[in-house]
Formats: C-alpha cells, sequence, structure tokens
C-alpha cells in the first residue's frame, strides 16, 4: 500500500527488506524524480530512527565521491522518510540475477566499483554492508552508486562486541571475519575490501562461498575456511588465474594479509583488463596481485613484531589447559611494551578451539571495588551464551542451576545478566560479613568452574594487575590451589616496575609457586630496532629489500651505539667487522627508524603514538601523484627530544574543543572504561548531547566505543540504551594525561560531582551494588 507524504506523489514501491521500503515518486515543487525510503513499522524503535538519520548525514557527505544524491530528510510516521535521487539504474544483484559475468565484463564492473569505494574510503567512511544489493549500477553506461549508509562508520576503527547473529550489524553472508567481533582485530576500511571480495566472487560464481542458513556456521566460515576458488564451480565461467589471486587477496583472513585499498584493487583490475584485451595469456598466469597496493590512509597494523618466542609459549601454555590443569602465566613488562596485544593475539585460537576467552582489567581508580575485573570478564561469557539458541541457554541454565543451588540471586546482584538465564532468584539467608564473604568465595568459585570443562576450556586474561584489589587475589589463590580446579589459564598481565616483594600480587605468585601451580612468566622486553623497522615498512609501504641489506644495517647501527662493547642483540658482530666485511646499502626509511627508535626506545604504543602524531603534524604525508608516503626528516629531527609520547597525548586533549576536553577529563575520573549514561549525569547534560560531545575525542583516536551502539543515540534514546553505550580510553596514559591536566580544586570537584550524581540518579539496588565507587569518589572530594 503507498503512503502519503505532504509535497510529494507516490508512483509505485520498488523495493521492501525487512525493515524498509522503498517508493518511487515525484517531488511536486519541481516535478524532480526521487526515491523515498521509509520504515516499514509505526512505531519505529529509536535506533532505527537514529539509523534512518545516520544514512542521511553519511550519504550527504558521500556526494562529494559522486554518490547518490540525498536531497532530503522529511518527518513521516514517528520517524523519516529519506528522500533520494532517483538513479536511472538497479542494483548489481538485479542486474546479473540471471547471468553471471564472464571476465571482461568483470573487470569492467569492478573497476568501477573500486573508484566509488576508494572515494568513500578517502572520505574517511568505511560503508560497512558491501554486497550487491547496495551497489546501483546503470546499464547504460556502466557507472555504480553505493547506497544504503546506514551503519557506515567515520571512526578509522571500530570495535564490534560479540552479539546474537541475527544483530550483528551488517548481512553475514558478506561480513568480514573481524565484523563477527569473535577475532582479535578491530574494523577498519580493510573490512569493506573482504565483503567486495565476496560480491566479486557471487558475480562471477553465482553464488556465495560461503553459502548456508546456519548462522554460527557461516560466522565459523568467515573466519577459519578457506574459500573454494570459483573454477571448481561447474557452471561459472572460465576465470582467468590472475583474479582468482586478486579474489584470494581480497577474501584474506587477516586484514594485514588483503589489499590495503581499493585503488590497489582498481590498479590489478585495470592491468589485468589490459592484459586480456592484448591477449597477453603469459602476463596473467604470472600476475602477482598487490605490487601496486599502497593505501593513502594512515594504518598501524594490528599484528604483533617480534613476539613469536612469546606466542609460542602461550600456545603451549593453552595446550596445558586442554588436558586439565588449572595454571596461572604471567606477562610482566612496562607500560606500552605490548602486554595485552600479546595475550589476545591468541584469542582466535582459543575461541576455534571451542574454548572461552574472557578478559577483564583492574582500574587504578577503582583498587577499592572487590572483583571488578572478574566481573567484566564474566559478563561477556554470560552476554556471549545469550547471543546462543534456546537449546543452548537451557543447558547453561541447568548447569549453574547445579553449580549454585539457592545462591544464584548472589551472582546476579553483581552480574545482573545472569537472571536472563537463571530467572528471578530467591535471595539467600543473611549471614555475618565474614560469612557473607566467605559464601561468596565459595559460590563464585563454583561459578567460575561452570565455563571451565573440557569440552570448552577457560582462558581468562586479567589486565593490569598490580592494580588488583585484595578479594579478587585471595580467589585466584583459592581457584587455584583447589584440587577440583581444571582446564583453567589465567593469564596476568602486570606492570612489573610498580610490584615489590611486598606486593600482594608478589605473595599471590610466592604463595602458588610452593604449591603444585607454579606461575610462569613471560618477561616482555621493548622491539629490537629490526621490529620496529618491520612496522614501519609495513606501514608506510617501504620498498622491497633484502633481508641482508636490513640485517647489514641493524648490525651497523648496534656497533655505532655500543662502540667498546659486545651488541646484546648481535655478539658476533664486532667479530664480523674486526674482519672488515663489506657495509652494504643502508635500507629504504632508515633514517626515519633510527630516529623513531630512538625517541621512543622501541615501546610499541610509543611507536604508534609518535608515528600518528607525525602524521597529524603533516611530517608524514602520502603524496598522491607518486603513490608513496614521504617524510620531512629534517623537521622531525627538529623536533625536541622533550617531545615525548607523554607530552603528545596531552597536546592531543588540549587541542580538543574545550568541552570535549572538558567532558574526556571527567570521563577519566570514572575510569578506564565509562558509559555515556553517567558520563552524562556527572556532566548534568542530555546522553545524545555528550555523544556528539565525545565525537571529536572519537575521531583524534583518544577514545574508542565498546561497540556499535554509539552511533545510534538519540534525543528519544532511554536510559537503558544510553546505560549501554560504552568507552574505553585507549590506553592508561591517555586516561592519566587526562586527569593530570585537571588542578586539585577541580580535581575534588569534579569527585564530588561524580559521587552526588551517583547518589541522586542511581536506584538504591545500583547505589549498593556501586557503595564503594561512591564512598571513593567522595574521599577524593575533600
Amino acid at each position: 500500500m503507498a503512503i502519503e507524504l505532504a509535497g510529494y506523489r507516490i508512483h509505485e514501491e520498488v523495493y521492501q527488506s525487512n525493515n524498509t521500503i522503498i517508493y518511487r515518486g515525484q517531488r511536486l515543487r519541481d516535478a524532480a524524480r526521487v526515491l523515498i525510503k521509509v520504515l516499514k513499522s509505526n512505531n519505529p524503535s529509536p535506533n532505527r530512527v537514529a539509523r534512518l538519520r545516520r544514512e542521511f548525514d553519511i550519504g550527504r557527505d558521500m556526494q562529494a565521491a559522486g554518490g547518490i544524491e540525498y536531497h532530503a530528510l522529511e518527518p513521516y510516521n514517528n520517524g523519516w522518510a529519506l528522500i533520494m535521487e532517483d538513479f536511472p539504474g538497479v542494483t548489481l544483484r538485479e542486474a546479473f540475477s540471471e547471468r553471471k559475468l564472464n571476465a571482461p565484463s568483470f573487470l569492467e564492473t569492478g573497476i568501477h566499483i573500486c573508484e566509488q569505494l576508494t572515494h568513500i574510503h578517502q572520505l574517511g567512511v568505511i560503508h560497512k554492508d558491501i554486497k550487491p544489493a547496495n551497489i546501483l549500477i546503470d546499464p547504460r553506461t556502466g557507472a555504480v552508486k553505493f547506497i544504503d549508509f546506514g551503519i557506515s562508520s567515520r571512526l578509522s576503527r571500530e570495535n564490534p562486541g560479540v552479539v546474537h547473529p541475527g544483530k550483528l550489524e551488517g548481512t553475514l553472508a558478506y561480513l568480514a571475519p573481524e565484523q563477527t567481533g569473535r577475532v582479535n582485530r578491530s574494523v577498519d576500511s580493510r573490512a569493506d575490501l573482504y565483503s567486495l571480495g565476496i560480491t566479486f566472487y557471487e558475480l562471477i560464481s553465482g553464488q556465495l562461498p560461503f553459502p548456508g542458513n546456519d548462522p554460527m556456521e557461516i560466522i565459523h566460515a568467515h573466519i577459519a575456511r578457506e574459500v573454494i576458488p570459483p573454477e571448481h564451480f561447474m557452471d561459472a565461467s572460465p576465470v582467468p588465474a590472475a583474479i582468482q589471486r586478486i579474489l584470494a587477496r581480497l577474501l584474506a583472513k587477516s586484514p594485514e594479509d588483503r589489499y590495503q585499498s581499493a585503488a590497489g584493487v582498481r590498479l590489478d583490475l585495470e592491468a589485468c583488463a589490459q592484459f586480456l584485451q592484448d591477449g597477453d595469456s603469459q602476463s596473467l598466469m604470472q600476475f602477482e596481485p598487490g605490487r601496486f597496493d599502497i593505501s593513502d590512509t594512515l594504518q598501524i597494523p594490528q599484528k604483533l613484531y617480534g613476539r613469536e618466542n612469546e606466542i609460542r609459549r602461550l600456545l603451549r601454555s593453552c595446550a596445558d589447559i586442554q588436558s586439565g590443569m588449572a595454571r596461572m602465566l604471567t606477562v610482566a613488562g612496562s607500560s606500552g611494551v605490548g602486554k595485552s596485544s600479546l595475550i589476545k593475539e591468541i584469542h582466535q585460537v582459543v575461541a576455534r578451539d571451542g574454548g572461552f576467552f574472557l578478559s577483564g582489567k583492574f582500574d587504578q581508580f577503582r583498587r577499592d571495588e572487590p572483583y571488578n575485573a572478574l566481573i567484566q570478564a564474566f559478563q561477556e561469557v554470560v552476554r556471549q551464551i545469550l547471543t546462543e539458541s534456546r537449546e543452548s541457554i537451557q543447558h547453561w541454565k541447568e548447569r549453574l542451576v547445579e553449580a549454585l543451588s539457592r545462591n544464584g540471586q548472589l551472582i546476579i546482584d553483581v552480574i545482573p545478566e545472569v537472571e536472563h538465564i537463571l530467572g528471578e532468584q530467591n535471595a539467600p539467608p543473611e549471614l555475618s560479613p565474614t560469612e557473607a564473604q566467605n559464601r561468596f568465595q565459595l559460590v563464585f568459585l563454583n561459578f567460575i568452574r561452570v565455563f571451565a570443562a573440557p569440552e570448552h576450556p577457560l582462558f581468562l586474561f586479567l589486565d593490569d594487575m598490580q592494580w588488583a584489589d585484595t578479594a579478587t587475589l585471595n580467589l585466584l589463590r583459592n581457584l587455584l590451589t583447589d584440587p577440583e580446579s581444571g582446564h583453567i589459564l589465567i593469564v596476568g598481565a602486570y606492570r612489573d616496575n610498580e610490584v615489590n616483594q611486598v606486593h600482594p600480587l608478589a605473595l599471590l605468585f610466592d604463595d602458588l609457586n610452593t604449591s603444585t601451580s607454579a606461575v610462569k612468566e613471560i618477561k616482555l622486553q621493548p622491539l629490537k630496532i629490526k621490529d620496529v623497522y618491520r612496522l614501519l615498512a609495513d606501514t608506510l609501504f617501504f620498498p622491497e629489500c633484502p633481508e641482508e641489506r636490513i640485517d647489514s644495517w641493524v648490525e651497523e647501527y648496534i656497533q655505532a651505539r655500543a662502540p667498546h662493547a659486545d651488541s646484546k642483540e648481535n655478539p658476533d658482530a664486532f667479530g664480523k667487522a674486526e674482519q672488515g666485511m663489506h657495509r652494504m646499502e643502508p635500507p629504504p626509511g632508515h633514517e626515519l627508524v633510527e630516529i623513531i627508535f630512538k625517541r621512543t626506545e622501541g615501546n610499541p604504543f610509543f611507536v604508534a603514538e609518535y608515528i600518528k602524531n607525525l602524521a597529524h603534524e603533516n611530517l608524514i604525508t602520502f603524496s598522491p601523484g607518486e603513490r608513496r608516503w614521504t617524510w620531512d626528516l629534517k623537521n622531525i629531527r627538529m623536533r625536541g627530544v622533550g617531545d615525548d609520547v607523554i607530552t603528545m597525548l596531552t597536546g592531543q586533549i588540549q587541542v580538543l574543543p574545550s568541552d570535549t576536553r572538558r567532558a574526556i577529563c571527567h570521563a577519566s575520573g570514572l575510569g578506564g572504561r565509562f558509559s555515556l549514561r553517567m558520563l552524562a549525569l556527572v556532566l548534568d547534560q542530555p546522553a545524545h548531547t555528550v555523544a556528539d560531545l565525545l565525537e571529536p575525542a572519537l575521531q583524534a583516536g583518544l577514545i574508542t566505543p565498546r561497540d556499535d551502539a554509539y552511533k545510534y543515540i538519540t534525543r528519544f534514546s532511554d536510559q537503558e540504551t544510553t546505560g549501554r553505550v560504552q568507552y574505553t580510553f585507549i590506553h592508561d596514559r591517555v586516561q592519566h594525561a587526562a586527569y593530570d591536566l585537571l588542578d586539585d580544586k577541580t580535581r575534588e570537584q569534579m569527585h564530588l560531582r561524580i559521587g552526588e550524581s551517583l547518589l541522586a540518579h542511581l536506584s538504591h539496588e545500583e547505589q549498593d551494588e556501586r557503595i564503594i565507587i561512591i564512598t571513593n569518589h567522595l574521599i577524593k572530594a575533600r
């Protein structure tokens, strides 16, 4: 049934999805042909309304890239009607539903698609839902345009959470592995390239690489299964080997192994088209994809450098718990050395083997809040269980009832989501404080053991253990020394320079080492200069260089800085030097690497922040004409040695708009992770206003959203919605830099405001849950 919209005449319905309908019509004031997109529901959710608004805002910005024109957003039926140009085309799905593309047609269409996607990425947008239904093509000219920017992101990276497959953003059949939230990778523009690979595969073969109806099987396929080459399908058109290699590169599981830019894909497609036109079958057979693939967007690789031995040790420990052990492994090192990144690197391995990978982080400003990190960790697993089938949830309910008996409410009090599994529970009998504490420890231990079993071992990562509370340390001691515990690996990261022999954490290690649960430790060192070279080479696309040249330069660099002693990195260096060995030409980019290595001392976090800061100051830039990255060595050298990373982080916060800076500084008082609702209460402003205030800090990469919910906050969002929106500081150093910007008086006023806001706006139950937090803020206000 056609709708009525003031100022427009509706002609026909042209498309209908699960949530929206698109009509073709005419704007009365100028007779312009338009498409009108509306929500199907008469009472749409605030999220759906916000998504349509977001599609308009981002889509309008895409017009500069030759995208479809978004004319207006008209009020309609408790939501909006999105008015777009009536582009004279059809979707790729409609255009090629009856036939598969041969190689020349595919290459021509693919080149047009890559041109448009390049423009989108250059405008700083990740589409996140690329598929044939979201690409329009004009059959007459071959021109293409992308549509449906409702879930697109303006951030350079997003971190999706683990949600029910039905609630994943995007279309499951086309999702990149990192979009599932089940691998240790952020989502960036390279996720679009994976989805593009699925789209190309379908255009060529006529079918999806991972067909099926089971959402979890499709997710597993994206993460772990290799794609069957299109040539294996009997009815597929002949596909040149070069195109198959392009598809394989697009569909790589790891973003670092994929194409890095849509422009790089376009250049390869153009080369193949030329070879095909010239009949040059030999070049097509020998074609190497990605030779000209250089991203014009600065992306610090997420993969690890120089940590191969440490990863092997972690994997061996994972194998130990498969056999039934309960063990603790610690990763020690200074702030920013990469402890968390190392541990999270095996997330995918644990998930692949059917285990639970849980993580919690202790907070310097919440040290008196018992079990805080453990509660964070087990909230994750409960939310993950709630994404499963009814049968699976019933199975977990039975396990929990058996383990907790009549004490389920004790767990619900600290992890409210457990009630969605157990249902309402009776309050346990009242006990004396000491007895109540002992009972809680016993119940929590039983709760933890439910998730540690032969079929699903438990990998528990606890970060910043130098700030762990006494109650948590006692619970871990009991867990690891109890013979009933098994299939558990606790990996704790801590700053060893902040833990002396009488620190509670050190005392825990002593106790465990005298029992049967000896603690193993990995001591993480800063990166070596060769590792920093590899990182810079991958980030700035240094020309390929023989390994011998890199090794020769490393050797010479070490000798120059230790002329009277053997190098720790290469003890044979001076023996070779004394033999008068020939020095090779240094590798490309070596001078920049030497400067950054010296300024950061090989600290991975500092290296990444230093590179980003140089790019922010245009001392590292991309040259479109030369299609390469360039750097201003003279001015980089002129930067004072005192321009350390902490100074740079402070500077990044100080240049934020004043209201954003105030919001970030107050957020630092709430902790390393904070909710939009709590920050809005503290600032005494509406949540949607605070969400807008945080946008510059998100763009600057100082904070990051915990999931996708941040994009859909409007003035209509309720408290439950705003409470789900969570942010984290990208590193403790950023949180501390923001906190240190406040003078003593302002800091005291902030803590008073936080404490009073929590008392004034939280329910009695919420106050009881946060009584220690509230008390600490009020104490700091004195």
